[in-house]
């Protein structure tokens, strides 16, 4: 059984929330194939570069193209 919820436009979220701003402990750095860490430039080819700048620090994350 499938279940479907419809939002009216005023009811859709506007924000992420980001669990990584309220952990006691930062998450590891995304590594690269080699095993070091991958640069936000690096990151950038794959997201965008808001989100990049953004994910370590704030609680919440604006959705781009709202």
């Amino acid at each position: 059984m499938k279940t479907k919820i419809l939002l009216k436009e005023t009811d859709m979220p506007t924000h992420w929330y980001n669990v990584a701003a309220d952990m006691p402990n930062p998450p590891a750095p995304i590594l690269a194939p080699d095993g070091s860490p991958i640069s936000p430039d690096a990151l950038t080819a794959i997201f965008p570069e808001a989100i990049v700048l953004k994910t370590a620090v704030d609680r919440s994350i604006m959705i781009l193209n709202y």
